[in-house]
């Protein structure tokens, strides 16, 4: 260990995220960083901090971090080619493979064997020879043979241990054409390291829906190809293989990615066009007439020093290398988390793209891998700059298409405020009254982030302990009875912010996560969970029980949902909201409806919308339009 490790560096020492080194540099556990230069940590100080989670000192913050450490394995829920495995047959491999196991190159070498010896591609020795390259013979293709024995080269074993063996005899029907490696290769590795890499198996029918965008000609690369699913859909619409380019940096993925092509095309001897490297920093010009590509989603680039575009993320990074990646006219498009058009950190990625191509289509497609929280949407563009008379569309859930120019997006957020016409109308009523906003007006706190919740939290009642609230006990206008209780240690927490605004005589509590508005008042100065934030309005400004009814009404969640787009509620959000200034009269029976709010009377708040529809004057059309896209919203 050298006396300075990068981020990736110190998350493999203590074995966590490398969101979680970040999380435990600013709780303090670890010293500051260098003011200049690459994140870097001093090695004595990581050394210490290991041994401090060895002996269990602070193993509060290693449980937490062991959310993304799950040792689980689970196969796609769609095996390709419309075929079924059988639960019991994939815990028997599972069975064979040694806990120490993580890197799936050996097993998927064995799984891959099977397939070639069933597809007539390769002979094996007999029952009780070794697994290595020369028990094989009488290779049908020159190319498998080479991409095997490489294979064999990589995994560093001659003969492969007794257990890969085992993994090879094991009897596994296989369907006659998809994925098939890219099945496999997702059983074999930890959901802790799935969820690490931001690597989740794409549904072929999404593979197939993003090629449909591309033309039918010319080459298409993938620079995060993985097992090759986006290649593989591809070649079903007519594509050859030299067509065909991949950019893979896991060796096993890339090995995938190649074979499966290589099956794909029986009839074709030739080495495919997939290369084994990082297709961020390679210097190489490798690039194709168009681009399709699922670019890793939630995990950070710690490494690169790049601050060019302010986001650390991923999928940002290749998001703004798709233009260098993709010939001047080609076409790409991508299968993007939802937050890249609208997060503010991201705005300088969007803003690099709205002058380099042209956006054609914007499709939003919900959650489409299972365990994944957040939305996906297929962006497509062209490689050129946008013209004045360029149109593209937004495509919904629900399949409306609204029209928009390319010239005039907007880099604060690529989500399509206004472009409706009944949206466009509804929140330009909304802006139209006098009204403040809270920008500069209001202090904001988070909830308690325990560290460890299981040891931290108690059931209510519990001596010595006090309730703490979470965000699915937040009701709008008022608390729901608490489950859990807790002592109030700020020392022992991972994080907590100052006690006075927890204890303050009134306050705010809105759930921070569902994209939904939903606004508590408390007067009992308790606690909350970080699901739970905290808002304090000066008196002066605004009565804070009518603005946790006003934000929780349908009108406001109709206006988040449209405005933003996002799956938290984020204070730069709730601080362009508008808190509108109205007669007295009507403003002292707002008052009265938010306090029968706060009270438990559920009926009160159709009579508050009812009142806001009538304040913002909108059309009976209008309120039916804005009640169908908040139910719609809350269903998913």
């Amino acid at each position: 260990m050298g006396s300075w490790l990068n981020v990736r560096e110190t998350a493999a020492h203590l074995g966590v995220s490398t969101a979680t080194v970040y999380n435990w540099e600013r709780a303090g556990l670890l010293p500051q960083r260098p003011p200049e230069g690459p994140v870097r940590f001093p090695a004595p100080a990581v050394r210490m901090l290991a041994a401090d989670l060895a002996e269990g000192k602070i193993g509060r913050l290693r449980r937490r971090a062991n959310r993304r450490s799950s040792e689980r394995r689970t196969f796609p829920p769609k095996y390709p080619g419309g075929g079924s495995v059988s639960p019991g047959r994939l815990r028997n491999i599972l069975r064979l493979l040694p806990e120490t196991e993580r890197n799936p190159l050996r097993p998927l070498l064995a799984v891959a064997l099977r397939l070639l010896v069933e597809r007539g591609e390769t002979r094996f020795a007999g029952p009780d020879a070794p697994l290595e390259f020369r028990a094989f013979s009488r290779w049908r293709r020159r190319a498998v043979r080479t991409l095997i024995r490489d294979w064999f080269r990589s995994a560093g074993d001659s003969p492969l241990p007794a257990w890969c063996s085992e993994i090879f005899r094991t009897a596994v029907p296989f369907p006659a054409a998809g994925d098939v490696l890219g099945s496999y290769l997702q059983l074999l590795r930890p959901e802790g390291d799935k969820s690490r890499a931001g690597s989740y198996f794409t549904p072929p029918e999404t593979a197939r829906l993003l090629i449909g965008e591309l033309p039918e000609s010319g080459t298409v690369l993938d620079p995060a190809c993985g097992s090759g699913q986006f290649l593989l859909a591809a070649a079903e619409r007519g594509r050859k293989i030299d067509e065909l380019l991949g950019i893979e940096i896991d060796p096993a993925a890339a090995f995938a990615a190649a074979l499966n092509l290589l099956l794909a095309f029986p009839e074709t001897d030739r080495k495919p066009h997939i290369l084994l490297r990082d297709a961020l920093r390679s210097k190489s010009r490798f690039r194709g007439d168009h681009l399709a590509a699922n670019p890793p989603w939630g995990r950070a680039d710690t490494d690169s020093g790049d601050e060019t575009f302010a986001s650390r993320e991923l999928a940002a990074r290749f998001l703004a290398a798709a233009p260098r990646l993709t010939a001047p006219g080609g076409a790409a498009a991508m299968l993007i988390p939802e937050s890249l058009l609208a997060v503010h950190r991201h705005r300088k990625v969007r803003e690099f793209l709205a002058r380099r191509v042209t956006i054609r289509k914007i499709r939003q497609l919900g959650r489409c891998f299972p365990g994944v929280f957040s939305r996906a949407v297929l962006l497509c563009f062209d490689n050129r700059p946008p013209r004045p008379g360029d149109r593209a569309e937004w495509i919904t859930h629900d399949g409306r298409v609204i029209g928009f120019s390319p010239v005039e997006l907007s880099a604060e957020s690529w989500l399509p405020v206004g472009e409706e016409p009944e949206t466009a109308a509804i929140l330009a009523k909304m802006y139209a009254p006098p009204h403040l906003t809270l920008a500069g007006r209001a202090q904001w706190a988070l909830g308690i982030v325990t560290g460890d919740n299981h040891r931290i939290l108690r059931p209510v009642g519990t001596p010595g302990c006090e309730p703490v609230y979470r965000g699915c006990e937040v009701l709008p206008g008022r608390l729901a009875p608490p489950r859990y209780a807790l002592r109030f240690r700020p020392e022992e927490f991972q994080q907590s912010a100052p006690e006075q605004f927890y204890r303050a005589p009134e306050k705010l509590v809105y759930r921070f996560i569902g994209g939904k508005l939903v606004f508590a008042c408390d007067r009992s100065g308790a606690l909350t969970l970080n699901s739970a934030n905290l808002l304090l309005i000066p008196p002066e400004v605004y009565p804070m029980e009518v603005a946790a009814a006003l934000f929780s009404s349908m009108p406001y969640n109709f206006l988040f949902q449209k405005k933003f787009h996002t799956l938290k509620v984020l204070r730069r959000d709730l601080e362009r909201l508008p808190l509108p200034l109205p007669p007295a009269d009507e403003f002292r029976c707002w008052k009265t409806l938010a306090g029968e709010i706060a009270a438990g009377n559920e009926k009160t708040a159709a009579e508050l919308d009812r009142r806001l529809c009538g304040f913002f004057r909108f059309t009976p059309e209008e309120r039916f339009f804005m009640e169908h896209a908040v139910k719609l919203q809350n269903r998913r």
